[in-house]
């Protein structure tokens, strides 16, 4: 993470005293852990360099994504979840917050993020990190994303789950990701089902897992793997669901998180210090128990296996590294990123010029050429978070939330968004689809 990210972090509470915001303690607490967070950061060296999209080749990739990890330091690496480590293993409280991402729920089970589920951006960007070696870059922004669009941005805190109640009135109770269909998660999912046909987006699908699971080879989930699963489950959306919708920023998210698991859950050793992620790993990140053929699912369970090595934190998966997996993907299956959806019918599917939704900012080539797919995403999120805050009536805050993104994202050189158009994606009935999250 570069120094004015950090900065952004402390001149953040200026900037709510002026708006009006008194702090609290949970601000103080942000504002005082900056300076370390700071320190922590400019030795993360992999967080300053910026990493230029390499010559491609699925033959030779492996666990660790498009850069390999290429070293091994088990006392760096090793998670320690034992008991009495004081990150064992807890089942969620009535009334914790758990969500459709596996990795933020596995993280609050073991108290590297609030173990009631609502966490603020410094406690987020910190336990990621420290959990899987999560770049602090894109964990800052996956943070500043959620609070934007789901969260309370008077108190820089969101919920991995459900609504939870905000520090100040909102005028509206935040929603957590659970609520966030179409604009933080969609349809697509590798392991949960399309909103219309369950209703239910946040559960794991027992089919689609098996069907994920049954693709290892040598018992080892790759990122090639989840290429094409991620494809196929697009393809599955369009063949029978006649509410399938691919959102301009939700439709990039799907096949990006099919990458997070890779990265995130592969375990590392001497002998494999680019990763390995195996059916029981997997199933442990998931909550899911039982053989192949007999699975058992418990939503809000998701633990870190015992015996566990994250990648190496000099090796930690940043913004730089999303970056080249969307254009990995994009490159080979540009369908996915083909927005629009159904029209209530399976097979119906019709797709969106991207030049209409940006102002022909972007258009179907160059969305796939460099860092243009990340650019499209976060720039997307962006303007989301402008409508919301809006509604809000909080745009004196938006300086503060653009302040953590603009220092992460100037180096990906993006074109620059305006405006977003989506008055076109009303013709689709997905695009309004509003499935009922945990509480």
């Amino acid at each position: 993470m570069h120094l004015p990210i950090i900065l952004s972090l402390v001149t953040t509470f200026a900037a709510f005293a002026q708006a009006g915001c008194p702090l609290t303690a949970s601000r103080e607490r942000q504002a005082a852990v900056a300076p370390d967070l700071k320190n922590r950061a400019t030795e993360a060296k992999t967080q300053k360099r910026q990493l230029p999209i390499p010559n491609f080749d699925e033959k030779t990739e492996n666990n660790c994504g498009p850069f390999s990890c290429d070293i091994f330091d088990a006392a760096k690496q090793f998670v320690d979840v034992r008991p009495g480590s004081g990150y064992e293993y807890q089942d969620p409280k009535t009334g914790d917050k758990r969500g459709p991402c596996p990795g933020l729920n596995a993280a609050a089970n073991h108290g590297f993020i609030e173990r009631n589920g609502i966490v603020d951006i410094v406690k987020l960007a910190e336990g990621l990190n420290k959990a899987y070696a999560m770049g602090l870059d894109l964990a800052t922004v996956l943070a500043v994303v959620g609070v934007g669009l789901t969260g309370d941005p008077t108190a820089l805190a969101w919920s991995i789950g459900g609504p939870f109640n905000p520090l100040s009135p909102l005028g509206q109770q935040p929603s957590g990701i659970s609520y966030s269909h179409n604009s933080y998660e969609g349809d697509g999912s590798i392991t949960r089902a399309d909103a219309y046909m369950y209703n239910d987006p946040n559960s794991v699908n027992p089919s689609r897992f098996r069907r994920l699971i049954a693709k290892a080879e040598n018992d080892n989930l790759t990122p090639t793997i989840m290429r094409n699963h991620s494809k196929e489950m697009n393809t599955l959306g369009r063949e029978t669901n006649g509410y399938f919708f691919i959102g301009a920023a939700s439709g990039i998210v799907a096949p990006a998180a099919g990458q997070f698991i890779v990265n995130f859950f592969s375990n590392h050793s001497q002998e494999s210090p680019n990763g390995y992620l195996n059916k029981a790993t997997l199933k442990s990140f998931f909550g899911v128990t039982g053989n192949d053929n007999n699975l058992v699912y418990k939503f809000g369970t998701e633990r870190i296996p015992l015996n566990w090595y994250r990648r190496h934190p000099d090796r930690a998966y940043g913004v730089a590294n999303l970056a080249a997996d969307l254009a990995i993907i994009g490159a080979k299956y540009p369908e996915v990123f083909s927005f629009g959806g159904n029209t209530g019918q399976p097979n119906t599917f019709t797709g969106v010029d991207v030049s209409d939704l940006t102002d022909g900012v972007f258009n179907a080539k160059t969305l796939f050429q460099g860092n243009n797919l990340a650019c499209f995403l976060f720039q997307v999120q962006q303007t989301q978070i402008v409508a919301r805050l809006d509604v809000l009536g909080l745009q004196p805050l938006l300086d503060t939330l653009k302040g953590f993104l603009s220092p992460i994202l100037k180096p990906l050189a993006c074109p620059q968004l305006a405006n977003l158009n989506q008055t076109k994606f009303n013709q689709f009935p997905g695009f309004l689809q509003r499935p009922v999250g945990p509480k």
